[in-house]
């Protein structure tokens, strides 16, 4: 979705939350926009109706996802493709910037690092293990809406032995795992993408606001997503 969709996907949640009779703030408008902010807006906007005819309490950022790109079990699967993608690609040296941070926080609860992950030798029962894991961890953290949604870096070798030597940082590498797609960054290519892992802080607004009020808050949030994603 842009920035254009805003409008459309504001009065979208609006539209669900009187269906559901579930009143939705503008920040967790915010957050769910942030969320979903990857995936096209008539995709999200067909799953929302749907939802509307299925769903008993107001759904979750992974509950439209999951309808929008099908059943959960198919994104954990193809998660968990990309993970041994990246691994392949990127490896233990260099740092990873992950896009899907609920994947990026499921690979340190599952290995401990980056570089972990990178290194495990496993036996065939071992990875099957891990497998079923992997698809537990990423289920709770995939219905968290307190984990933020910004890529998460995940540090390698590299980064760990050399981030407090400033001689030294510009030799850090760093790969890019967007989807099932893992390649290798320039430096130019990092510090753009780096620059966009920082969390965001949007305050709840204090007090009941106008109906014009909200528009503009909720229109302000979204700018300073946008802003910060590079999308402005």
């Amino acid at each position: 979705m842009t920035r254009d969709d805003v409008p459309a996907f504001a009065t979208l949640l609006d539209t669900l939350a009187e269906a559901l009779d579930a009143p939705v703030s503008e920040l967790r408008k915010l957050a769910y926009f942030d969320a979903l902010s990857d995936l096209e807006f008539p995709a999200v906007a067909t799953a929302v109706r749907g939802l509307m005819r299925t769903a008993r309490f107001f759904p979750k950022p992974v509950d439209i996802r999951e309808a929008v790109l099908g059943d959960v079990e198919s994104i954990i699967e193809s998660e968990w493709l990309a993970l041994h993608t990246a691994m392949a690609t990127v490896g233990a040296y260099r740092s990873l910037i992950c896009q899907n941070a609920t994947l990026g926080q499921t690979i340190v609860a599952l290995f401990g690092s980056w570089p972990d992950a990178c290194r495990a030798d496993f036996t065939a029962e071992m990875w099957t293990a891990k497998r079923k894991e992997f698809g537990r961890v990423y289920r709770l953290y995939a219905g968290d809406l307190r984990l933020p949604t910004n890529p998460t870096v995940l540090k390698g070798l590299s980064q760990i032995a050399n981030e407090h030597q400033d001689d030294w940082s510009r030799f850090i590498g760093y790969g890019l795992l967007s989807g099932r797609t893992a390649r290798l960054l320039t430096p130019a290519e990092a510090q753009e993408h780096v620059g966009t892992t920082r969390l965001l802080e949007a305050p709840e607004p204090s007090g009941e606001l106008s109906p014009s009020d909200s528009a503009l808050a909720l229109k302000d949030a979204f700018d300073r997503v946008m802003k910060d994603k590079g999308m402005a």
